[in-house]
């Protein structure tokens, strides 16, 4: 069924070599932000308020992920103004989102460009059964057949790539919006800890 596919499925199963390598490589990546954010948030928020200032640097060096390196960014500018606290935190986020989202763009190209090589070997395989038919009418029904079956196997071959490719680009660009919203709330608690030692006097 492979070979009886054509030229154009070689470019498809390129295309879902690609897929596979790019899908196992985020799902390893994805696997740092399974930590509890809301727990490394209270640990964090009760080491400073306690003056843990050090501690708390050290707990978030210890904990992989986006959450914990937005948090420390923000600790290691403790008694900044606000807006430079801000600042490094944004930039931080800015650096772990873009790491998340690197190698999703190749996921949405291949669930588009899959069907449409697909596509074109259907054209492909159906030029070829009407060459066949223009030279010797219906005469040799098993070589166009044998267009058409290459017409179908590319077009099938295509869409099975976009099918797999597809649902893991929008499985993770949602992880990355859901990511995105919880490095939001790390800036905030930091910033309302921040103010809450202030207003305690708790030196860090």
């Amino acid at each position: 069924m492979y070979l009886a596919g054509g030229p154009m499925m070689h470019p498809i199963t390129v295309c879902s070599v690609v897929t596979l390598a790019v899908v196992i490589y985020k799902l390893i990546q994805f696997r740092r932000l399974q930590i509890d954010a809301r727990d490394l948030f209270a640990q964090v928020r009760q080491e400073l308020l306690n003056g843990r200032v050090r501690e708390a640097a050290e707990l978030c060096e210890r904990r992989p992920g986006p959450s914990a390196s937005v948090l420390h960014a923000g600790i290691l500018k403790i008694g900044a103004p606000p807006d430079q606290v801000e600042s490094a935190m944004e930039t931080t986020a800015l650096y772990e989102l873009a790491q998340l989202e690197g190698k999703l763009g190749m996921l949405g190209t291949i669930a588009n460009l899959a069907p449409v090589l697909g596509f074109l070997g259907t054209v492909w395989g159906m030029i070829v059964a009407f060459d066949v038919i223009h030279a010797r009418g219906l005469s040799d029904p098993g070589r166009v057949a044998g267009g058409i079956a290459q017409a179908l196997y590319t077009t099938a071959w295509g869409l099975i790539v976009a099918a797999v490719a597809l649902p893991f680009h929008n499985y993770f660009a949602g992880r990355i919006a859901a990511q995105t919203r919880t490095l939001e709330m790390a800036g905030n608690v930091l910033q309302e800890t921040f103010s809450d030692m202030a207003r305690m006097g708790t030196k860090a």
